[in-house]
């Protein structure tokens, strides 16, 4: 008996630790905008702008996860976020974003299996 409850344990917790890695959870925009701006040379100016995205996006999906339970929803605040950026971007940045972002992509699909 006591193992079952320690194996439904384990899975309960590894269940829950999947869903703190979900693409939908709320970015921290500081360190998002961090992590940009070492990678893709982003001015001062780009920086407040990307950063002010980020944040407006955090409040939309806050308050679309209050509202619903539709990842549609959701999904639509994160492309309309990453439009905005790619407007903020140079040409030769947005490159380099399109590049992060496949990435990113391509390893979240390999961590749901496909």
């Amino acid at each position: 008996m006591k193992k079952i409850i320690l194996i439904l344990a384990l899975i309960s917790g590894i269940s829950l630790s999947g869903r703190t890695q979900s693409p939908l959870t709320k970015v921290n925009p500081e360190e998002k905008v961090k992590q940009l701006k070492d990678k893709l040379g982003l001015t001062d100016d780009q920086v407040t702008k990307i950063k002010a995205i980020y944040t407006q996006q955090n409040v939309k999906v806050d308050s679309l996860k209050k509202v619903t339970a539709s990842n549609t929803k959701v999904q639509e605040v994160l492309k309309s976020s990453d439009d905005k950026i790619k407007k903020v971007l140079t040409p030769v940045q947005a490159a380099a974003y399109k590049k992060l972002s496949d990435v990113k992509d391509s390893k979240m699909l390999k961590s749901i299996g496909f």
